[in-house]
């Protein structure tokens, strides 16, 4: 599931590049979405930041996918 809301936050990051400003916090998120893929943590904090500034399917996709161990 956080493979999926990496993509979608991915494609949330490119559709924004027509504005220099919203890339300034739309590709660490990114980057982190792609480093939470592999660990077990709880990442309730960017799924909310998501929600709001980067997509919000990728942003319910990482509220929901929760602890994976």
């Amino acid at each position: 599931m956080r493979k999926v809301a990496y993509w979608f936050a991915f494609i949330g990051c490119i559709l924004s590049a027509f504005a220099l400003i919203p890339l300034i916090w739309t590709i660490p998120m990114v980057r982190r979405f792609k480093d939470s893929i592999t660990d077990h943590e709880s990442h309730v904090a960017l799924g909310i930041l998501s929600l709001f500034f980067l997509n919000f399917i990728a942003g319910i996709l990482m509220l929901c996918s929760g602890h994976n161990k």
